[in-house]
């Protein structure tokens, strides 16, 4: 039998590699996408193959990655930029390791890595305090939002590894939260803290038997219909509150674990504990925020140091 050697199989064989290594469903779409749109700027190129792709079709959509505008008008964010080049490199790569071209049109192809970046404006103490107030505790939506944003605020988790919480993996009486198969499919347990907790426990005790039915999971956070909390709708939840907080920062709930982890590094912590809460592979991926909490402690110390005054 002849191989298929049309651009959608070649890819979709690229990407099985990834499926094998565990890779998370979330990451599989974003490759599968980010290829997809450069087999779609060949096709529009009558470039209808891998084999008539040449080192200067790859120089063009590298040209064009970088000219290109979205519909708001900005520029791609470096870091979804760099991912496409490093696709495109790695599967050209895949394409001629595995014999399937003769030539690789990326070899010269360089990705530099991209550096992980904090967002410029992180949320103070205050802000995060006003944005967990905003949520209408008499409800019991209200109370649900309140304590997930107190669960966000004090394991740091993700987002998407808080609407797969499950009930039996949060212990109240030990303070901790077992996260399973987070990001990098790595299991985790996460320390949580009293204030939360009790906020838990109201949600557990007062909220969460209203909304859920017989067919409900075992998922911690639930919605209207007793049905898992889509990642989605709580990321519009917690941009919601944070509106109604007066927080015109951008970003959602993520700016929590980024205030977590900079918080407990200026009160002291060790960067390998915040590396282990957060779930970091790589401590470089951690050490981001070193910088933004020493710069921050040379404001408080030349505000305050009696040298300085």
């Amino acid at each position: 039998m002849r191989f298929d050697s049309s651009f959608e199989s070649l890819i979709e064989s690229f990407i099985t590699r990834f499926q094998v290594r565990n890779f998370s469903e979330r990451t599989i779409t974003h490759y599968t996408w980010h290829l997809s749109r450069f087999q779609k700027w060949c096709y529009k190129h009558n470039i209808i193959s891998p084999e008539q792709v040449t080192d200067d079709t790859i120089t063009s959509y590298a040209a064009y990655l970088l000219q290109y505008r979205k519909s708001n008008g900005t520029k791609l964010y470096e870091g979804t930029r760099l991912k496409r080049l490093g696709l495109v490199k790695q599967f050209f790569h895949w394409l001629y390791t595995t014999h399937l071209i003769l030539v690789d049109p990326a070899k010269d192809l360089i990705v530099p890595k991209h550096r992980s970046s904090l967002p410029d404006n992180l949320l103070t103490e205050s802000e995060v305090n006003a944005i967990l107030e905003q949520p209408d505790i008499v409800t019991v939506i209200g109370l649900r939002d309140r304590a997930i944003l107190e669960t966000l605020y004090s394991t740091g988790i993700r987002s998407s590894e808080l609407v797969h919480l499950s009930v039996k993996y949060v212990s109240l009486s030990s303070r901790t939260v077992f996260v399973r198969l987070g990001k990098g499919k790595k299991d985790r347990l996460v320390p949580i803290g009293e204030r939360a907790c009790s906020w838990l426990q109201r949600y557990l005790s007062d909220a969460r038997p209203s909304l859920v039915t017989l067919r409900t999971q075992p998922t911690l956070f639930v919605n209207v219909r007793g049905r898992p909390l889509n990642r989605k709708v709580l990321e519009e939840r917690v941009r919601l509150y944070k509106k109604k907080a007066g927080v015109t920062k951008k970003g959602g709930c993520h700016l929590f674990r980024h205030a977590l982890a900079i918080g407990m590094l200026e009160n002291g912590a060790d960067i390998r504990y915040i590396q282990a809460i957060l779930g970091h592979s790589n401590l470089r991926t951690t050490a981001k925020y070193t910088h933004v909490a020493i710069t921050n402690l040379k404001q408080v110390h030349q505000k305050t140091h009696p040298f300085e005054q």
